[in-house]
C-alpha cells in the first residue's frame, strides 16, 4: 500500500509536469499565432505614411485611422472625414459617435474631439495626433482594475468535462460499492477488512479513469496551433477548433477569398467600344479618344492608391509593382492608368487635388457599401468652380447620370445609351470580371466653391445628374486550389454559398470557375428549353443566383426555401445587413455556419455566425475582433483546412478515448471475480497503474499524431446535438465487445498460469475466504505423517523459513501467543496438468549453494510415500510455535520415519525438517527463536552428507509465488490484446492497411510500451514494487496472443461491412452501399 501511494503521487506529479510542458508549448504556438494578426497603426515617420505594430506608438506621433481599424492609441483628431467611432468596448453603447476637430463638451469621455484606443472606426478616416498610450489609456486604467473573468466554456471543453463528469460517477459508484461488498463479505476484524477493501475501491476508480485523456487534448491542440501556423490561420481559442468539425455550410466572401485579390484591367468601355487594357497589350494611342481620356482622367483622381516607393519595388514592371493606400480595386485602376505615363498621372492628380489652402482636395466621400459609390471633390485646374468624380458598382453609378460621353460629347441619355451600357456590362461581368462605373459633375462654381462647407455625411452637394464616363473592368482570378478546396467541401456533406457585393454576373460566372455552382440556373433551363423561366419547375433548378433586391423583399419563410432547397446558391449585390439575415436564418435551420467577412458592417454577421472568419491581409481590424478565427493570407483552402483540422481533433479524441476505455473491463473484472468468486486477485492496484499510466499512457496519447483517415472529408458534418464525443454505441464498443474480449484473454492467461502451477480453476473459487489459522489448539492434535500433506500451511516469502512479524501468523491474531493450525487445502492435491518451474529460483524459492543437491525422490517414490497426494508448488512442514504459557504447541506430534531404498528418512518433530541418516540440520539458532518456523524444503528434504544447504534441487515454491506469476501474466496479457486494439483503433472506417503505420510517434509508443512491460516483469528492482515475477516465454505471448489476433480480426471485419454502409466512400475504397453494411454502420459506428 505504501508502494501504491508512492506511485499515485509520483504519477500526479509527472502528469502535471508534462501537462505544464504542453500548455507552455502551446501558449507559444497561440503567441506566434498572435503575431500574425497583431493590431497595426498607420503612422507618419519622417514624412512618410507608415504601417508599424502599434505598441511602438509614441506620444505625440500623427496617425492616420481609416474605417475598419481599431484605434490605435487615446488621440486628439487633427482632421476627420466623415469619422465615426464604435465605443462599446468603453461606454457599452454600441451608437456610431462622431468625432470632429472642434470639441463643445468638457468631459473627456465625451469630448467630440478625442478618440479612445480599443474603440473602432466605422466610419471615413481621420488623422489624430497620440496623447496617451499603453497602461495610461482609459482603457488601460481599466484593465489594471480587472482580477478575474470568467471565460466561458468551449464546445470541447463542455464535451470533455461531461465526460469526465460520466467516467468519475461510475468510477466511485463502483469503488464504494466494492468497498462495501468486502466489508460485508470478508472475514476479519474492522481493520483487517478496512485496509485491503480500501485498496481495492482505489484500485476500481483507478480503473475507470482515463489518466491520460487531458494529456491527449492538451497535444492535440498544441499539435494544431503548430499545424494551423503552418496554414496561415489564426483560431482565437483553440479549443473552438472543434467546433469547425461540425461546419455544415460555408458562406465566403468571393473577392480576396475565393479570388486572389490582385486585380488587372482588363476592359475598357467607353460608349458603344470596347478596349483591351490587359498590361502587356496596352495600346498608348488609345489616349487619343476624347472619351477614353476622359475615362483615364477620372479613374487617376478618383484614387487612393500609389505605388510603394522602395527602390526593389521601382525596379519592377508596372503591373508587378505593390502598391499602398486604397484597397485592390484602386491598386488595379492605378495601374491601368499609369500604363499612359506615370508623370501624367501625377500631373493629373496635382492639378485636381490642390486647393486653395495648398493641401488636399476640399471634399471627399469614402466608399460605402450602403450606397456602393465613392466620389472626390476636387479643384477643376481648367475653369474656376468644383468638379466631382464618382466611381462606384456600374448600375448605381449610371443610375445617377443624366447624360453620358459619346465620341468626346456630352450627350443626354437614351434607350439607346440603356441599352448600349446593359449589355457591356452584362458581357463583361460574365466573363467573370469585376466591373466598375466612372462619372462627374462640373458643380455650379457659384454655389460651391472653396470656401463651401461641404458635408459629406448628409451630402450638402449634388450627386445626381452626372455624366457617364465608361466601364472599367478588372480581372481578379481564382485562387489556386480555390476549385479543389470546393470540390472537397461538398464530398464533406459542406455546401459552399457564395455572399458577395459584386454583381450576379460577375458572381455566377466567379462561381462556376470554382466549383460552387455545378448546375443550370432556372434562366439557363428556360432558355435551353426554350420556355419562360416561370414554366420551370423548381424541383429541376438545384442552382440559384439572388440578386439583393431580390433578397431584400424575400420574407423568412422564402429564405428558408432558398437555403434548403437548393444546392447551388450565389447572394449577389448583398449588403451587411443582408449578410447577418443570412447567418442567422441559417442558424435557424440548424446549420453550423462559417461566414467570412472583411469590412467594418462584416462585424455583425461573423458574430452571428457559428464560426466567424476574417481575412488577415483585406480585413478590418473591426472584423478580425469579431471573428473566431482569421485568415492570414486569406485563402478560401484555408477554411476547409480548418475544417478538415477540426474534423481530425475529434476524431483522434474519440480514437483515444474508445482505446483507453477498453482496458477498463479487463481492470474491473479481476475485482469482480475476487468479490463475487473469491478466487485471489488476478490483477494488483499497482499493476493497473501500471497498465494505465505506464503502457497505456503514450499510445493513448499518440492517437493526436495520427494522420486524417483518407475518407474524413468524406463523412457528413458532425451533428453537434446528436454526435457527441462519448456516445452509446462508442461505450459498448469499446466496453461490452472488445473490453470484455480483453478481460477473456487476461482470465484465460491467469488460469493457464495457476494451472500450470498446481492449482486447479475449480479450487481456486471461494480461496480467498477459506480460513488458514484457528485459535483452538485442538486443531494441533497429533498427527501421523501421511497425512500431512494434505495440509495447507502459512506460506511466508522469507527465505530464512521465518516469519515476518512474530506475533502476526495470518489474517487473525491468537491472543498473547502465535498459534499456527495445518488446515486441508484440497487446492494442493496433485493435479494432472504440467508443473512450470520458476525463474531465479535461488531468490524466490531456495538460496542454493555450490555443492551439489541431494537427489530427489521420484514422482514414483513420492506417489508411494504419501499416497499421490503431492505437489511441487507446496512448502511441506510441520510449524513449531508457542501457546500463551510459552510451551511448545507441538510436543504432542510424533516423530515418523520412512526407510525409503535403504535409506531412513525422518521427520523431526517439533522441529519439522527432514533429514538422512538420522542427521539433525537444524541449528540451535533456529530452535531458540519466538517466532514460527518451518521449512522451505520441497515435500521430502534429502540433505547429503557434504551439503550445507537443505535445498533437494527440486524448483517449487509458496501458493503467494504463484499468484505473483499469474498477475504477471495478466498483466502482460493486456498489453497484447492492447497492441492490436492500438491499431485498429487508428481507423473509424478504413483498414490498417489503408491507414499505414506513419505515425512516427505511435510507434515509439508501441516501443515504450514494451519496455515499460518488459521492465515490470523482468526488472528484478520492479519485483518489490509491483509484485511481478518474471514470466516463462510460454506464458508471455502466446494464451493472450490468439484473443489479440481474433480482436484485430473481427474490428477489420466489422469496419470491412461498415465501410458497405457509408455514403461516398466508393471513390476511396471501391465498396458499394449493401443492406447490412448499413446496419453495421449505424449499429457500430462510434
Amino acid at each position: 500500500n505504501v508502494y501504491l501511494g508512492i506511485v499515485l503521487a509520483i504519477v500526479n506529479f509527472l502528469t502535471g509536469c508534462f501537462s505544464y510542458y504542453q500548455n507552455a508549448r502551446s501558449s507559444a504556438a497561440m503567441e506566434a499565432l498572435q503575431s500574425m494578426s497583431a493590431d497595426t497603426a498607420t503612422v507618419l515617420r519622417d514624412g512618410q505614411l507608415k504601417k508599424i505594430d502599434s505598441t511602438q506608438l509614441c506620444r505625440g506621433d500623427i496617425v492616420k485611422i481609416t474605417a475598419g481599424e481599431k484605434v490605435p492609441a487615446d488621440v486628439r483628431i487633427l482632421k476627420s472625414v466623415n469619422f465615426k467611432v464604435e465605443q462599446s468596448s468603453l461606454t457599452g453603447e454600441p451608437d456610431e459617435i462622431s468625432k470632429t476637430v472642434e470639441n463643445t463638451i468638457e468631459h473627456p469621455l465625451e469630448a467630440q474631439n478625442l478618440a479612445f484606443f480599443g474603440t473602432l472606426a466605422v466610419n471615413g478616416e481621420a488623422e489624430a495626433m497620440v496623447v496617451n498610450i499603453g497602461d495610461f489609456t482609459v482603457i488601460g486604467r481599466i484593465a489594471t482594475l480587472v482580477t478575474h473573468t470568467e471565460a466561458e466554456e468551449t464546445t470541447l471543453t463542455k464535451e470533455i468535462n461531461h465526460f469526465i463528469h460520466i467516467v468519475s460517477g461510475i468510477a466511485i459508484i463502483l469503488g464504494v460499492s466494492f468497498f462495501v461488498a468486502g466489508m460485508i463479505i470478508r472475514d476479519g476484524n474492522f481493520m483487517e477488512r478496512f485496509v485491503p477493501n480500501l485498496v481495492f475501491a482505489i484500485g476500481v476508480i483507478v480503473a475507470n479513469v482515463p489518466e491520460g485523456l487531458l494529456t491527449t487534448v492538451t497535444v492535440s491542440l498544441t499539435l494544431t496551433a503548430i499545424r494551423m501556423r503552418s496554414k496561415n490561420v489564426l483560431v482565437k481559442n483553440l479549443e473552438t477548433v472543434e467546433t469547425l468539425g461540425s461546419c455544415s455550410c460555408i458562406c465566403s466572401d468571393k473577392t480576396g477569398t475565393l479570388t486572389e485579390n490582385r486585380m488587372t484591367g482588363s476592359h475598357v468601355w467607353c460608349y458603344d467600344k470596347v478596349h483591351d487594357i490587359a498590361p502587356r497589350t496596352f495600346d498608348k494611342s488609345k489616349m487619343e479618344s476624347a472619351s477614353f481620356k476622359m475615362l483615364h482622367r477620372c479613374a487617376a483622381v478618383c484614387n487612393d492608391a500609389s505605388f510603394e516607393t522602395s527602390p526593389e519595388n521601382m525596379e519592377k514592371l508596372l503591373w508587378e509593382r505593390a502598391c499602398v493606400n486604397g484597397n485592390a480595386s484602386d491598386h488595379g485602376i492605378f495601374k491601368f492608368t499609369v500604363l499612359a505615363g506615370e508623370k501624367l498621372v501625377e500631373d493629373l492628380r496635382v492639378d485636381y487635388r490642390i486647393s486653395g489652402d495648398g493641401t488636399e482636395h476640399p471634399g471627399r466621400v469614402p466608399f460605402n457599401s450602403k450606397y456602393k459609390f465613392a466620389a472626390n471633390l476636387c479643384i477643376n485646374p481648367e475653369k474656376p468652380g468644383i468638379i466631382e468624380f464618382m466611381k462606384g458598382a456600374p448600375e448605381q453609378v449610371f443610375a445617377r447620370c443624366s447624360h453620358i460621353i459619346e465620341d468626346g460629347q456630352r450627350v443626354a441619355i437614351t434607350d439607346k445609351h440603356k441599352q448600349a451600357f446593359s449589355e457591356a456590362n452584362l458581357h463583361l461581368a460574365s466573363l467573370g470580371e469585376r466591373v466598375l462605373g466612372f462619372a462627374e459633375l462640373e458643380l455650379d462654381p457659384e454655389k460651391y466653391h472653396e470656401d463651401f462647407v461641404w458635408n459629406t455625411e448628409d451630402f450638402n452637394f449634388p450627386l445626381e445628374g452626372l455624366t457617364f464616363l465608361g466601364i472599367i473592368s478588372l480581372v481578379d482570378p481564382p485562387r489556386a486550389g480555390v476549385p479543389q478546396a470546393v470540390a472537397k467541401c461538398h464530398g464533406a456533406g459542406i455546401q459552399v454559398i457564395m455572399v458577395t457585393g459584386d454583381q450576379p454576373a460577375t458572381a455566377k460566372a466567379i462561381a462556376k470557375q470554382v466549383g460552387i455552382i455545378k448546375s443550370k440556373t432556372a434562366d439557363e433551363i428556360a432558355a435551353d428549353r426554350g420556355c419562360d423561366i416561370k414554366d420551370v419547375p423548381p424541383d429541376d433548378v438545384n442552382a440559384v443566383v439572388v440578386h439583393g433586391d431580390q433578397l431584400k423583399s424575400m420574407s423568412d419563410d422564402d429564405l428558408k426555401f432558398v437555403l434548403s432547397h437548393y444546392r447551388d446558391i450565389v447572394f449577389a449585390r448583398t449588403t451587411p445587413t443582408q449578410k447577418l439575415r443570412i447567418a442567422e436564418t441559417q442558424k435557424e435551420l440548424g446549420k453550423v455556419t462559417a461566414m467570412t467577412g472583411d469590412g467594418v458592417n462584416d462585424a455583425p454577421a461573423l458574430k452571428a455566425a457559428n464560426i466567424g472568419v476574417a481575412m488577415g491581409i483585406a480585413g478590418t481590424q473591426v472584423a478580425m475582433q469579431a471573428a473566431d478565427m482569421i485568415l492570414a493570407n486569406d485563402d478560401f483552402s484555408s477554411i476547409v483546412n480548418a475544417i478538415e483540422e477540426g474534423r481530425l481533433i475529434f476524431d483522434n479524441l474519440k480514437k483515444s478515448i474508445a482505446y483507453t476505455l477498453t482496458s477498463n473491463i479487463p481492470e474491473i473484472t479481476p475485482f469482480l471475480a475476487f468479490v463475487i468468486l473469491q478466487i485471489p486477485l488476478p490483477l494488483s492496484t499497482v499493476l493497473i497503474l501500471a497498465i494505465d499510466l505506464g503502457t497505456d499512457i503514450l499510445p493513448a496519447i499518440s492517437f493526436a499524431y495520427e494522420a486524417p483517415e483518407l475518407d474524413i472529408m468524406c463523412r457528413k458534418p458532425r451533428d453537434p446535438q446528436r454526435d457527441r464525443l462519448v456516445t452509446n454505441k462508442l461505450v459498448i464498443y469499446s466496453y461490452l465487445i472488445i473490453g470484455y474480449m480483453q478481460a477473456a484473454a487476461g482470465f484465460y492467461t491467469y488460469f493457464q498460469v495457476m494451472y500450470d502451477y498446481g492449482f486447479k480453476p475449480s479450487g481456486l473459487i471461494g480461496l480467498t475466504n477459506k480460513v488458514v489459522y484457528e485459535f483452538d489448539l485442538d486443531n494441533m492434535a497429533p498427527t501421523v505423517f501421511p497425512d500431512v500433506d494434505k495440509k495447507k500451511i502459512d506460506w511466508d516469502d522469507n527465505g530464512s523459513g521465518k516469519l515476518h512479524i512474530c506475533g502476526r501468523v495470518g489474517p487473525r491474531d491468537a491472543d498473547d501467543a502465535s498459534v499456527a493450525t495445518i488446515d486441508s487445502m484440497p487446492v494442493f492435491e496433485k493435479c494432472s496438468g504440467p508443473i512450470f518451474t520458476f525463474y531465479n529460483l535461488q531468490q524466490y524459492c531456495h538460496e542454493k549453494t555450490a555443492t551439489p543437491a541431494a537427489q530427489m525422490p521420484s514422482e514414483a517414490q513420492l506417489d508411494a510415500l504419501l499416497g499421490g497426494k503431492w505437489t511441487y508448488d507446496q512448502n511441506v512442514g510441520v510449524v513449531y510455535g508457542r501457546d500463551k504459557f510459552n510451551r511448545p504447541a507441538c510436543d504432542a506430534m510424533p516423530q515418523a520415519t520412512i526407510a525409503l531404498d535403504g535409506q531412513t528418512y525422518t521427520l523431526f518433530v517439533p522441529y519439522g525438517v527432514w533429514s538422512q541418516d538420522g542427521q539433525d540440520k537444524i541449528d540451535d539458532a533456529t530452535l531458540n527463536t519466538e517466532c514460527l518456523y518451518w521449512t522451505r524444503s520441497p515435500l521430502i528434504e534429502a540433505v547429503g552428507e557434504d551439503s550445507t544447504s537443505n535445498d533437494g534441487g527440486v524448483p517449487v515454491c509458496q501458493s503467494t509465488e504463484a499468484l505473483k506469476y499469474a498477475q504477471s501474466a495478466f498483466f502482460i496479457a493486456i498489453v497484447v490484446v492492447q497492441y492490436a486494439t492500438l491499431f485498429f483503433c487508428k481507423c473509424r472506417t478504413l483498414s490498417l492497411t489503408m491507414q499505414g503505420l506513419a505515425n512516427w510517434f505511435q510507434n515509439f509508443a508501441v516501443v515504450v510500451e514494451s519496455s515499460v512491460a518488459a521492465l515490470v516483469v523482468f526488472a528484478p528492482f520492479m519485483w518489490v514494487v509491483f509484485n511481478t515475477r518474471p514470466l516463462e516465454g510460454w506464458h508471455i505471448c502466446v494464451p493472450a496472443m490468439p484473443f489479440a489476433v481474433f480482436n484485430y480480426c473481427f474490428d477489420e471485419l466489422r469496419k470491412y461491412f461498415l465501410r458497405q454502409g457509408v455514403p461516398n466512400l466508393k471513390a476511396i475504397t471501391g465498396a458499394s452501399q449493401t443492406r447490412f453494411g448499413k446496419w453495421v454502420y449505424k449499429t457500430t459506428y462510434y
